[in-house]
């Protein structure tokens, strides 16, 4: 009778804890998010660049413009500097949304490694 206690005790833990192949794709399921998400934020950030380099080329566009007397030049670089300054929130937006997964999925990455450690 004791034997079967045991047996049964062992069963119950083994079932209730985490299983170490489980974990391990687990694992790798989020170090290839992981490695996805730092490309697709460094494309975010590309496009950030882009656009902070075109506001500066849309404002100097409008002042020249202004000041020359070409206000055509000047409406196209306001129109440049306004969509670019746009575009920039935008992706300022989209890059921390996945800088928040990322780092998520850091914190889990930590927790399994600790559990398989």
């Amino acid at each position: 009778m004791k034997q079967i206690l045991i047996i049964a005790c062992t069963f119950l833990f083994v079932a209730c804890g985490p299983d170490r192949a489980r974990l391990r794709t687990e694992l790798q399921s989020i170090e290839a998010e992981m490695v996805q998400l730092r490309i697709a934020a460094e494309q975010q950030r590309a496009q950030m660049d882009q656009a902070e380099f075109n506001v500066f080329i849309g404002s100097f566009a409008a002042g020249y413009g202004a000041t020359s007397g070409d206000y055509e030049l000047a409406k196209d670089g306001v129109g440049t500097a306004v969509d670019s300054s746009r575009q920039y929130d935008v992706s300022k937006y989209s890059h921390e949304q996945l800088k928040q997964r990322y780092d998520t999925l850091a914190t889990r990455r930590t927790e399994i490694v600790t559990q398989l450690n």
